[in-house]
């Protein structure tokens, strides 16, 4: 059995660097920040992934499907939400403002917490983002990044009023931050992104409970919240490290000789279209030890035969998605894989691949 993670509470353990303390002041006294949520596919390196630091890596963009909404106000502090009330204070700290007058209004939450879709990392993203919008932007964003993957923290299922360390492989930070298809090594070092204008994403959320394998009825919670706080670290310490062992070597050989060049070339659909062939060695096979193999296969097998660019679950599942070439490909792609695969997965959308996170500064 893993070891429990420490539940702490908000403004403790806070992580602040050399060079982040900065003198600013207010600005502006309101600020209201659309986030779309982000989907991860294919974790480079497991053994790299730890609470406190941030690595595993791997590839993302975000989907205008599924969007989370909040408000950012200086004064009627302090935040309800946990995690909003420990980055206040962060940020507070690093500026020399008390973050318990920070308050937070959660206009819109993505849904499916633990689900695939980047609930806790957007939410955290959008609050430190605004928080530095209403004090004169600064940090450059990849100072913000950096404070952002170094901090991450979730709520805790199982302590309320508490968070605890997340590992975070700083691929949804940079969905929201930068926009396109992006690739964050397994280091934690954002390589660069792709031009995703006229994708689309299909997006379902998965029902955990019709879907969970035998293994992940195994663990602590099982399964309740799909890979929640407990689940993630015994699943990454079992399944993903004998994963990570068989085909670690195959992995690397393959993104470098086939994936990066197209990277590079700014060509994101080239880039998708080697996905289907790294799904034979990538973390797809960790999928069908989560969740259901026969929905898993499934699922990539019709989203290819309608003509999708790749398929795949986002991050640990058991959300699915699938990328196409304009709306109506992808339209066609949502409605046949709703109608083969409807009592597993609901919530079927159709958003913009790659839109970044949008700040509006509101009068107070």
């Amino acid at each position: 059995m893993a070891e429990q993670p420490d539940y702490f509470l908000p403004g403790e353990q806070l992580v602040i660097r050399e060079g982040w303390r900065r003198d600013a002041r207010p600005v502006h006294r309101a600020a209201r920040v659309w986030a779309p949520a982000r989907l991860h596919f294919n974790v480079i390196d497991f053994f790299r992934m730890r609470p406190m630091v941030p690595g595993g890596g791997g590839f993302g963009f975000s989907t205008t499907g599924a969007v989370g909404q909040v408000e950012v106000r200086l004064g009627g502090g302090p935040a309800a939400v946990p995690t909003a009330r420990h980055l206040a204070r962060l940020f507070g700290e690093m500026v020399g403002y008390d973050g318990d007058e920070v308050g937070v209004e959660v206009v819109h939450r993505i849904e499916h917490v633990h689900g695939g879709f980047g609930s806790n990392v957007t939410f955290n993203t959008a609050v430190l983002s605004a928080l530095n919008a209403l004090f004169g932007t600064p940090f450059s964003v990849p100072e913000l990044w950096d404070i952002l993957t170094t901090n991450f923290v979730e709520n805790a299922d199982a302590s309320e009023g508490h968070v605890y360390w997340g590992m975070d492989t700083g691929v949804g930070e940079a969905c929201l931050q930068y926009g396109g298809l992006v690739w964050v090594d397994q280091f934690a070092r954002f390589v660069g992104s792709a031009d995703t204008a006229g994708l689309c994403v299909v997006t379902a959320g998965g029902d955990t409970e019709a879907l969970k394998s035998d293994r992940v009825r195994a663990f602590g919670q099982g399964g309740a919240h799909g890979i929640g706080d407990m689940d993630e670290r015994e699943s990454l310490v079992t399944i993903c490290f004998d994963y990570q062992r068989a085909y670690h070597e195959r992995v690397l050989d393959f993104l470098e000789r086939r994936m990066k060049p197209a990277l590079l070339r700014n060509d994101a659909r080239a880039f998708l279209a080697h996905g289907w062939e790294l799904n034979e060695v990538g973390t797809y096979r960790v999928m069908e030890e989560l969740w259901r193999p026969d929905v898993v296969r499934g699922v990539m097998a019709v989203a290819r035969e309608e003509g999708a660019l790749y398929a795949m679950m986002s991050s640990a599942g058991p959300s699915i998605f699938a990328v196409a070439d304009g709306r109506a490909a992808a339209e066609r792609v949502s409605q046949a894989l709703e109608a083969r695969f409807g009592e597993f997965f609901s919530g079927f959308a159709v958003g913009e691949a790659g839109v970044k996170m949008r700040i509006d500064l509101l009068e107070a």
